[in-house]
Protein backbone atom coordinates (compact mmCIF):
# COMPACT_ATOMS: atom_id res chain seq x y z
CA UNK A 1 0.00 0.00 0.00
CA UNK A 2 1.34 3.41 -0.94
CA UNK A 3 2.14 5.94 1.74
CA UNK A 4 0.13 9.13 1.81
CA UNK A 5 2.11 12.23 0.96
CA UNK A 6 2.38 14.97 3.45
CA UNK A 7 1.40 18.34 2.01
CA UNK A 8 3.38 21.27 3.20
CA UNK A 9 2.23 24.87 3.19
CA UNK A 10 5.26 26.03 1.20
CA UNK A 11 4.97 26.26 -2.59
CA UNK A 12 7.00 23.88 -4.75
CA UNK A 13 9.95 25.02 -6.74
CA UNK A 14 8.99 26.15 -10.23
CA UNK A 15 5.29 26.10 -9.43
CA UNK A 16 2.94 28.70 -10.85
CA UNK A 17 2.13 31.62 -8.59
CA UNK A 18 -0.85 31.18 -6.33
CA UNK A 19 -4.16 32.38 -7.77
CA UNK A 20 -6.54 34.82 -6.15
CA UNK A 21 -8.58 33.70 -3.18
CA UNK A 22 -11.57 31.48 -3.78
CA UNK A 23 -14.03 34.23 -2.96
CA UNK A 24 -12.76 36.50 -5.75
CA UNK A 25 -12.78 33.70 -8.30
CA UNK A 26 -16.40 32.91 -7.42
CA UNK A 27 -17.42 36.54 -7.88
CA UNK A 28 -16.20 36.65 -11.46
CA UNK A 29 -18.10 33.48 -12.40
CA UNK A 30 -21.38 34.61 -10.84
CA UNK A 31 -21.45 37.86 -12.84
CA UNK A 32 -21.54 35.85 -16.08
CA UNK A 33 -24.50 33.77 -14.93
CA UNK A 34 -26.57 36.80 -13.91
CA UNK A 35 -27.39 37.45 -17.59
CA UNK A 36 -29.96 34.61 -17.65
CA UNK A 37 -33.34 35.66 -19.00
CA UNK A 38 -36.49 34.33 -17.29
CA UNK A 39 -39.16 33.03 -19.67
CA UNK A 40 -42.77 32.71 -18.46
CA UNK A 41 -44.99 29.78 -19.41
CA UNK A 42 -47.77 30.39 -21.88
CA UNK A 43 -51.30 30.25 -20.50
CA UNK A 44 -53.99 27.76 -21.50
CA UNK A 45 -54.56 24.07 -21.00
CA UNK A 46 -51.49 21.92 -20.70
CA UNK A 47 -51.28 18.21 -21.43
CA UNK A 48 -51.84 17.34 -17.75
CA UNK A 49 -55.01 19.42 -17.59
CA UNK A 50 -56.31 17.82 -20.80
CA UNK A 51 -55.73 14.31 -19.46
CA UNK A 52 -57.54 15.15 -16.22
CA UNK A 53 -60.50 16.68 -18.06
CA UNK A 54 -60.77 13.77 -20.49
CA UNK A 55 -60.64 11.21 -17.69
CA UNK A 56 -63.33 13.05 -15.74
CA UNK A 57 -65.65 13.17 -18.77
CA UNK A 58 -65.10 9.48 -19.55
CA UNK A 59 -65.92 8.47 -15.96
CA UNK A 60 -69.03 10.68 -15.90
CA UNK A 61 -70.28 9.23 -19.18
CA UNK A 62 -69.65 5.67 -17.95
CA UNK A 63 -71.59 6.36 -14.75
CA UNK A 64 -74.58 7.78 -16.63
CA UNK A 65 -74.67 4.93 -19.16
CA UNK A 66 -74.48 2.26 -16.46
CA UNK A 67 -77.22 4.00 -14.47
CA UNK A 68 -79.41 4.14 -17.59
CA UNK A 69 -78.92 0.42 -18.26
CA UNK A 70 -79.75 -0.40 -14.63
CA UNK A 71 -82.81 1.85 -14.89
CA UNK A 72 -84.45 -0.75 -17.15
CA UNK A 73 -84.57 -3.03 -14.09
CA UNK A 74 -85.79 -0.28 -11.76
CA UNK A 75 -82.42 -0.04 -10.00
CA UNK A 76 -81.06 3.23 -11.47
CA UNK A 77 -80.48 6.35 -9.40
CA UNK A 78 -81.61 8.79 -12.10
CA UNK A 79 -83.42 6.48 -14.51
CA UNK A 80 -86.30 4.23 -13.45
CA UNK A 81 -88.02 1.22 -15.01
CA UNK A 82 -91.12 3.30 -15.92
CA UNK A 83 -89.24 5.16 -18.63
CA UNK A 84 -87.99 1.91 -20.18
CA UNK A 85 -91.53 0.47 -20.27
CA UNK A 86 -92.92 3.60 -21.92
CA UNK A 87 -90.26 3.45 -24.63
CA UNK A 88 -91.00 -0.22 -25.30
CA UNK A 89 -94.74 0.44 -25.61
CA UNK A 90 -94.21 3.38 -28.02
CA UNK A 91 -91.98 1.28 -30.30
CA UNK A 92 -94.44 -1.58 -30.67
CA UNK A 93 -97.84 0.24 -30.68
CA UNK A 94 -98.21 -0.06 -34.43
CA UNK A 95 -97.47 -3.81 -34.45
CA UNK A 96 -100.64 -5.98 -34.59
CA UNK A 97 -100.56 -9.41 -33.05
CA UNK A 98 -102.81 -11.96 -34.88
Amino acid sequence: MARARKQSGAPRKGAAPARATKSTSRKTKSSASSDVEVVEEAGGLGIEDGVILGTFLALLLAFILIDKSRGAYGEGMFFTGDQAEELAVEKFEHVQVP
